[in-house]
């Protein structure tokens, strides 16, 4: 136990530099905007992040930290329950060797550092089967694994893809027509019920587009599915990625069809699937990855092939971290640099806003909005007016919006429906910081 308990407290603690010494990413601002206008869900994902970070930011301000908190202590259970689900389904050698794969995934270094939807979406899939696993000592222990379902859902929509799993496991234990099985379902469906509801009084417009988000139909495109793959092989930490999958599919060919082997699989190939289709993110099975680390811990060797390539993709989870404080690689499109600048081209912003005596700013995407609601100092709601550009949860707050027949700063980009839009739009100034480009203009309707 105590090996990967070590292991687990240590890359925790790696994490607490970068957290220190990075600025927020637009979505993790976009989710601050969320915890300050609490909703039963949005358009975007359900509500689970932003309670979470309403929780954080309430004890410890709105700081990086306070945003970031449950991302590292979300981080850190999740490796606690994998420790003992290695533990209960085979030995603490096994523990250790899931704690092994997972302090050297890049994915998962990220995943405990910048609070998204995928951390508590983690969290709460991995709590669900050890709840599960325990149902052999305790019936009563599926109602805790249908609660951690329900909140699984609760915090993103991938947690469906569990479905398979769960089915298969009420039909293997033969519950699948008794009351547990009912109780489970009811049990999920209250958690998850605020989502629902939501979606009633909007027209169901998250399901809307969630579905036409992951479904789309476009002609098929092999590239896609090459390049999600490639990306999965990397977010996963090349090369120890390659020993993970090895290892995860050989317990596939002996296990067959369980609850481990459906829930590692289904969400990776519902996405390559997908991917024929549209570009899929790699992040999109993290669900899956994790249910991976815990069936190839169970079939690892240490042998010195692993052990190579450990020790490489250790050192290049270490380097990401070096270089996420302090980049020393030039990289083109580096993504480093989305926690980087926003508060110093914020502050040039609030420059011109004094400079012109105008209280008022908006932007025209979520991401813009948001970072400059999060490091203006008085930290203001900035509304996304999305003229031109997808919708999000912005225009659920158009009664926030300030009237636009008076003069307000804009930051962003233009697009010829503004023309249409507005009477005056008179630039002022191109701010180009941290790799960051963007055009400040005094607007009116």
């Amino acid at each position: 136990m105590k090996k990967p308990l070590f292991l687990l407290l240590f890359i925790i603690l790696i994490k607490i530099p970068v957290i220190l010494n990075t600025q927020l990413t637009e979505d993790e601002a976009y989710y601050w905007v969320w915890s300050k206008n609490i909703s039963l869900s949005y358009y975007d994902h359900p509500p689970v992040i932003a309670y979470l970070i309403k929780i954080s930011t309430t004890i410890f301000g709105n700081s990086e930290t306070g945003v970031r908190f449950f991302a590292i202590f979300l981080s850190f259970l999740t490796g606690l329950f994998l420790i003992l689900i290695g533990k209960e389904l085979k030995d603490h050698e096994t523990s250790f060797n899931i704690i092994l794969f997972l302090s050297a995934g890049i994915i998962f270094s990220v995943g405990s550092v910048v609070i998204t939807p995928d951390t508590p979406l983690i969290f709460f899939s991995v709590l669900s089967y050890y709840f599960l696993l325990k149902y052999y000592k305790n019936k009563n222990f599926i109602y805790l694994s249908a609660l951690s379902l329900g909140l699984a859902l609760l915090s993103k929509y991938t947690a469906f893809l569990l479905a398979p799993s769960f089915l298969y496991f009420f039909y293997r234990e033969k519950i699948f027509f008794k009351k547990e099985r009912f109780l489970f379902a009811l049990i999920a469906l209250l958690v998850f019920s605020p989502v629902i509801i939501w979606n009633i009084q909007n027209n169901f417009v998250s399901f809307k587009f969630q579905f036409s988000h992951g479904i789309p139909s476009r002609g098929i495109n092999l590239l896609n599915t090459l390049e999600y793959l490639r990306d999965a092989i990397l977010v996963l930490s090349f090369p120890l990625s390659l020993i993970i999958f090895y290892y995860s599919f050989k317990g596939l060919f002996k296990e067959k069809l369980t609850f481990l082997t459906l829930s590692s699989f289904v969400p990776f190939l519902f996405f390559s699937l997908t991917s024929l289709k549209f570009r899929a993110e790699a992040n999109w099975p993290v669900m899956g990855y994790i249910f991976m680390l815990i069936l190839a811990g169970l079939y690892l060797k240490r042998n010195k092939i692993f052990w190579t390539f450990f020790s490489i993709s250790f050192l290049l989870n270490i380097l990401v971290h070096i270089h996420a404080i302090h980049p020393f690689i030039k990289i083109k499109k580096d993504p480093v640099y989305r926690m980087k600048g926003w508060r110093e081209i914020t502050m040039e912003v609030e420059k011109i806003r004094k400079e012109k005596n105008i209280k008022n700013i908006a932007a025209n995407t979520y991401q813009w909005a948001s970072i400059l609601s999060f490091y203006l100092p008085d930290k203001p709601f900035v509304p996304s007016l999305n003229i031109g550009s997808r919708q999000n949860h912005y225009y659920f707050w158009k009664d926030k919006f300030f009237d636009m027949n008076k003069e307000f700063l804009f930051v962003g980009k233009l697009n010829k429906k503004f023309e249409k839009n507005f009477s005056k739009i008179e630039k002022l100034k191109d701010l180009n910081i941290c790799r960051k480009k963007i055009s400040v203009y005094i607007l009116r309707k």
